[in-house]
């Protein structure tokens, strides 16, 4: 049932997310187009007609930008940035406070139809995993709605979230729960599944595929109902509007459809142009990574000014996404005639000509009737059906001229720098499709020209057809730029092939997949999402190789890189005397609990130690190794493990009888016999426990 639940949510947030970003978008370019008319019936001259439009379509977006920023600040600043980092280490077992919670997740649906409409370079589909993970995280813990001091709605004593009120359980389905809004994101169930597999969980199981193959597969299902809903009503969003009841384009993110496309083909040489294309993509992902970590200790820390910085970014990124669109764009024919009449044909299903040319991608921006601006068409137009275009480039023809497709590349990539990680609900997986598939393109433009000089010199001038589809091109740049981004590789692959059906162009999807990696880890090294755990200091700890334990972490490796001091370290169970003097003489807070070969596998705090000492939690050992001092017959230890999976009532139970770190003595009260069978160099070194600072007079 639960799965169910959060399947069925998630694909209806992201339909709900869809329709309004369909919404704001075609409100923002339908006033940049009144502003225009307005002005050139006015009468006004060329300077007059663009300062209102280009006021119009600015303030607007930096409005949207501003409103989501605020939203985060004020209300829930853990549903800030794409939160997909931090699901990965929250699947990792780190705690990040607030991060599922309902508010944060309620926000994230609100901010990120908002800013993914204000005109900054992001996208939903990180954000719809981080709802996805919320979803989940709700439908598994006891919650409980007060009304004053009413309750008028607990989930206590309910059975089946009573069932599931566990961290095993919990964990599954926060996996799910993340292939769920992947999977509605594109389209892939599948490829959802492998991403929460491969990228965002450490631990996986047979029951986490099912739950997690189901709740991917109904959320795309959900949304691809909701859409047709929508289209039977009328108002259904994006390409989905086939019909009543016509379940396609299932993802936000419609890459456009093999129907009636030429066959996969590609030459045997443009497999270098293939791996040129993937290795420049990883460059570009390199530098946006570095960018990015470069700019996070220079943004603002407090609240106005985080809202500030959000605003400014949207107003610049806009602006100059506006005159650049003005005195850089081309005027084009639209594919398949104006974009009025579109509308209408939509209904044929006639491929990318009569689904994606919509006014809210057909930018006009002073071009005459059936034609629109193709840089502004880049730049300001809904970018899903944008991408869909790149990747349906085909041979006949080029929607876009190679000098705007530069330019678009450029700004795109600038953007994104500025803007990954504002203040606001921001998703990268769009834009980072969006700037590979561009600079695809232009390697495709590139790969066309340089084949029809070479083989048509050396064919004495015939005209030969021996390259792939510009489109081909944008397709492989689009994963290489993402796995350059994310470091992912086999789920990129299956999202990218569901999405769009073209097999034929497996080998150099892998191809790219590869090379992109090796470049990005050769100029940069850790993934976008490795470095903003690092920046925000979120340890991690990874399994990806069980058969080679040598790559887990190392108790020494984790104290270089984290304490400012040398490393104390405890076994599982160790010697009462031992935890004395190191209390004694450090003043660590916490200290590593490590196998026998000093591999890390908790961690102990200081205030811990002395609760379990103060209630003499000891196991007894005879003659461990190494050999106890002379004349110990049994040695008391502290049984570490014990303190490791029950800290928190310990530290509770503590508190009830009225004992803190610094109110507890070990020592016996002065003229009380010994425990039973409690040696007396136990008391001995209680004493000087208590005598170093540590231990101070009992309380009862």
């Amino acid at each position: 049932t639960i799965t169910v639940v959060i399947g069925v949510v998630v694909g209806a947030v992201a339909f709900s997310i869809e329709t309004a970003v369909d919404a704001i978008t075609t409100w923002r370019l339908r006033g940049l187009s009144l502003a225009l008319a307005d002005a050139e019936a006015a009468g006004v001259d060329f300077a007059g007609t663009l300062i209102p439009a280009w006021l119009s379509i600015a303030l607007s977006g930096a409005s949207l930008a501003f409103l989501a920023s605020a939203l985060v600040v004020v209300v829930a600043p853990a549903a800030t940035g794409a939160g997909v980092a931090l699901v990965m280490a929250t699947l990792n077992g780190v705690d990040v406070p607030k991060l599922l919670s309902a508010r944060a997740v309620l926000v994230k649906i609100i901010g990120t139809a908002l800013s993914v409409s204000s005109g900054l370079p992001v996208g939903p589909e990180g954000p719809l995993v981080h709802i996805g993970a919320g979803v989940a995280s709700f439908c598994t813990r006891q919650q409980r709605m007060r009304c004053g001091e009413r309750v008028v709605l607990s989930t206590h004593g309910v059975r089946g979230f009573d069932t599931f009120h566990n961290d095993l359980d919990r964990r599954d389905f926060l996996s799910g729960g993340v292939a769920a809004g992947l999977a509605a994101a594109f389209g892939a169930p599948i490829g959802g599944v492998l991403f929460s597999l491969e990228e965002a969980s450490t631990h996986w199981s047979h029951d986490t595929t099912w739950r997690s193959l189901l709740c991917s597969t109904l959320a795309i299902l959900t949304l691809s109902l909701c859409r047709a809903v929508g289209a039977g009503a009328g108002a259904g969003p994006g390409p989905g509007r086939a019909g009543f009841l016509s379940l396609t384009a299932p993802g936000l993110i419609s890459f456009g459809s093999s129907d009636g496309a030429p066959p996969a083909r590609f030459y045997a040489w443009e497999l270098l142009a293939f791996a040129a294309l993937a290795a420049c993509a990883g460059f570009v992902a390199a530098f946006l990574t570095r960018a990015a970590k470069a700019l996070s200790p220079r943004r603002p820390k407090t609240g106005a000014w985080r809202v500030a910085e959000a605003t400014a970014t949207a107003f610049v990124v806009v602006t100059v996404a506006f005159f650049a669109a003005t005195f850089l764009g081309v005027c084009r024919e639209i594919p398949g005639g104006d974009a009025d009449a579109n509308d209408a044909s939509s209904a044929a299903g006639g491929g990318a000509g009569s689904e994606i040319w919509t006014p809210a991608v057909a930018v006009a921006l002073r071009c005459p009737p059936g034609a629109f601006n193709d840089l502004g068409a880049l730049l300001l137009g809904l970018r899903d059906d944008v991408i869909a275009a790149l990747l349906s480039e085909m041979e006949e023809h080029s929607v876009f001229t190679p000098r705007s497709v530069a330019v678009a590349l450029v700004i795109t990539v600038v953007a994104m720098a500025f803007a990954c990680d504002v203040s606001l609900p921001a998703g990268m997986f769009m834009p980072t499709i969006l700037w590979g598939a561009l600079l695809g393109l232009l390697f495709g433009h590139g790969a066309r020209a340089f084949a029809s000089h070479v083989f048509a010199a050396s064919s004495g001038g015939a005209s030969l057809n021996l390259t792939a589809a510009p489109g081909a091109y944008a397709f492989v740049g689009a994963v290489a730029a993402l796995a350059g981004v994310f470091r992912a590789s086999i789920s990129l692959v299956v999202i990218m092939l569901e999405g769009t059906g073209r097999v034929g162009y497996l080998v150099p999807l892998l191809l790219g997949v590869a090379v992109a990696n090796l470049a990005g880890r050769v100029v940069n090294g850790p993934s976008h999402y490795e470095e903003q755990l690092n920046a925000k200091g979120v340890p991690v700890l990874r399994h990806h190789d069980a058969a080679a334990p040598s790559d887990s972490p190392h108790a020494s490796d984790v104290a270089e890189r984290r304490m400012a001091a040398d490393v104390e370290c405890f076994s599982a169970i160790e010697r009462a005397e031992r935890i004395e003097k190191t209390l004694r003489e450090t003043t660590h807070n916490g200290f590593p609990i490590t196998t026998s070969d000093g591999r890390l596998v908790g961690l102990v705090l200081r205030s811990q130690l002395m609760v379990l000492l103060a209630r003499r939690a000891f196991v007894e050992r005879v003659a461990p190794p190494p050999p106890p001092p002379p004349g110990w017959g049994a040695s008391s230890y502290l049984d570490a493990s014990f303190s490791n999976s029950n800290s928190t009532s310990l530290d509770e139970d503590a508190a009830s009888w009225g004992l803190l770190p610094d109110d507890v003595e070990i020592a016996p009260a002065e003229g009380e016999p010994p425990a039973e069978g409690e040696p007396t160099e136990q008391r001995a070194a209680a004493a000087a426990a208590a005598a170093a600072g540590f231990a101070s007079p009992r309380t009862r």
